[in-house]
């Protein structure tokens, strides 16, 4: 019996130094995980988690390299620095942080000062705080320290370094949302900062290289642009200063932490130059530059791209090619403006040259072949030595086509045989026409065979006529851009007119007010000589009152001058205009053969609109045809013999 009463003894006594709830009032603890060593107090008392309340008395930073025993301490108000120092990218150093604080039990539940809500990205590399919309708020003085104090509790339970990654400026921030509450007693919408920030971490990227010029003649289509799927980019044009290619450099990458100091990996960096960035090769017309990030390589010239062999650049202006067609080369788009010569060398005359349905736009072009059907060229200088499809088109500055059967219109155009094709140019020189139409400024024939329109506005001169249904036809509008021309000179001068009666209206009234003012101003004058010889200063009112009329005056002067050089600015567009209009008297139409029948020479007058027309007859002897006019106002056709 006195066994059992010993053991039960001893029983009662283990019971007894359990801690209970009642046991707990107030500890000081120093942890490196102050959440879960309030978890173990809680368990170890027998009292819930949130019945446990604390206040932050200090807290200490350190740091060591792996492998090392012992930590370093960074000091409170050093601990900011820490961020921008390169320990923080180094995977190798750990940081943890001590904090010594008081615990004690919440006796009842106590509002918070404000309401805050803390958030966090998923890398935990950025914390969001938020200030609840709130109203009816009461400031004390204490507001501004407690808010920091409850910020650390916050922090603190969700184990985030303190005074490490803070915001630079949160006492700041702080004390003016204090300020808002002393002022408006409440907060009226959600308030919300970037309370910290970690390090983010960067991934490592290999080196690259970008063609640049592969893409800079590519924008953004308009929609109403019918889209050429025969361009497929055969050659890319560059201008000087262009950048071609650029490789960029390897990068490292780094670490990143989180807001509690935890290292956030990244895969091992490649740190080499890529293949393609080591083993390029440039000729003359690149240039290099390079930073401690790219290799970018420029352009020191027009012309294209060309890479004869892998990774081998160099800048061309010529370009020798075959054929273009839809099935080799697609459309070639490189440009007038950059200086690129294309020589097509088909072997096959009865080939197309440039083939049908694709577009062609460069500085030069020249081929002996032929240019198929719905094929377009656009040049400075356009050589064809074959023949055009009736539905191509060029254009150019200057044309030299062997047999011409398409439509073209340039500066000047050369052609051998014209066969039922369209000229538009300043100076046309053809060796045999036969059909097709001519507009031109002047136009020079070695022989015209039949059923062509000639129409120039200044001169048509043919070595012989050897057929007929031919039309020589002298019109001022045959001039190219004539019919702009014509519109800006009419806008102008109605523009002219306008501002004639405006300023006429203007110099009107003006010229009103000073007649009606001049007695007026006569006695003004005279009361103001008088004054004057009185040795009486005249009244403000009476000096204003004249200053006044001779602003008048010369604002009155100054329109009149407006108005003259208005009129001399009309008088010279209507002579302008006339002159244009008139210039078909000063046309010729030149033959140096006889004359066949069924051939008609025209003259067409603007102003007013008249024809002057003459048929000649066959056998007739060659003769200069201009225009006159009589004395009585009839149009007449002067011929002088050749």
């Amino acid at each position: 019996m006195a066994l059992l009463d010993r053991f039960k003894k001893r029983s009662d006594t283990q019971e007894q130094s359990v801690p209970t709830a009642g046991d707990f009032t107030k500890m000081t603890i120093e942890t490196g995980d102050l959440a879960k060593h309030i978890d173990k107090v809680a368990q170890e008392y027998r009292i819930p988690v949130k019945m446990i309340d604390f206040k932050i008395l200090s807290y200490r930073t350190f740091y060591r390299k792996r492998g090392e025993k012992k930590y370093k301490e960074i000091k409170t108000d050093q601990a900011k620095k820490l961020r921008e120092s390169e320990l923080l990218l180094d995977p190798d150093i750990e940081i943890r942080q001590q904090i010594k604080a008081e615990l004690f039990k919440k006796e009842r539940a106590k509002a918070p000062v404000l309401k805050m809500v803390i958030g966090a990205n998923k890398a935990m590399t950025k914390i969001f705080l938020t200030f609840k919309k709130q109203q009816i708020l009461q400031y004390s003085d204490t507001m501004e320290r407690e808010i920091l104090a409850e910020i650390d509790r916050k922090m603190a339970r969700l184990g985030l370094l303190l005074g490490v990654f803070n915001h630079e400026d949160l006492q700041g921030i702080v004390s003016r949302v204090v300020s808002t509450v002393r002022v408006n007693k409440s907060i009226d919408e959600d308030m919300q900062i970037v309370l910290c920030e970690g390090v983010e971490a960067e991934a490592p990227s290999p080196a690259r290289i970008t063609y640049h010029y592969k893409h800079s003649n590519t924008g953004k289509l308009d929609e109403d642009v019918q889209v050429d799927y025969a361009d497929r980019g055969y050659i890319q044009t560059v201008s000087e200063g262009d950048l071609i290619l650029e490789c960029t450099k390897a990068t490292e990458g780094h670490i990143g932490r989180t807001c509690r100091g935890e290292v956030i990996p990244v895969p091992q960096p490649h740190i080499e130059l890529s293949e393609e960035c080591e083993g390029i090769e440039i000729e003359e017309g690149i240039r290099i530059e390079e930073d401690e990030e790219h290799i970018r390589y420029i352009a020191t010239r027009k012309g294209y791209v060309n890479e004869p062999r892998q990774n081998h650049f160099v800048i061309q202006d010529e370009l020798v090619i075959d054929e273009v067609s839809f099935r080799t080369t697609g459309s070639i788009e490189a440009g007038e403006d950059k200086d690129v010569k294309i020589h097509i060398q088909t072997h096959d005359e009865f080939a197309d040259s440039v083939g049908s349905g694709v577009r062609v736009e460069t500085s030069e072009l020249r081929t002996h072949g032929n240019v198929g059907s719905g094929a377009y060229i656009k040049a400075k200088v356009v050589e064809i030595g074959g023949q055009t499809h009736q539905t191509s088109v060029i254009e150019a500055k200057e044309a030299k086509i062997q047999l011409h059967k398409g439509s073209v219109e340039a500066d000047s155009v050369e052609i051998e045989i014209l066969e039922s094709g369209k000229v538009i140019a300043d100076v046309v020189r053809i060796n045999k026409i036969s059909g097709g139409e001519i507009q031109a400024k002047e136009v020079y024939v070695q022989s015209v065979l039949s059923n062509a329109i000639i129409k120039a506005s200044h001169l048509i001169e043919i070595e012989q006529v050897e057929g007929n249904g031919n039309k020589f036809i002298i019109d001022p509008t045959a001039q190219r851009g004539f019919a702009e021309m014509v519109e800006k000179i009419e806008t102008d001068l109605n523009e002219r007119k306008k501002e004639v009666a405006t300023l006429t209206q203007k110099i009107k009234r003006l010229r009103t007010k000073i007649h009606n003012e001049k007695e007026t101003i006569d006695q003004i004058n005279q009361r103001i000589s008088e004054l004057k010889e009185q040795g009486v200063r005249p009244p403000e009112a009476l000096i204003n009152k004249l200053k006044e009329h001779q602003k008048v005056i010369k604002e009155h002067n100054l329109l009149l001058k407006e108005l003259k050089d208005v009129k001399i600015e009309k008088e010279r567009l209507k002579s302008e205009l006339k002159e244009m209009q008139s210039s078909v008297f000063d046309a010729k139409v030149i033959n140096h053969s006889i004359w066949k029948e069924f051939n008609e020479i025209k003259f067409m007058i603007l102003n007013p609109p008249v024809e002057a027309v003459y048929l000649p007859k066959e056998g007739e002897m060659g003769e200069e045809i201009t225009l006159g006019q009589t004395e009585e106002g009839e149009f007449i056709l002067n011929r002088k013999g050749s």
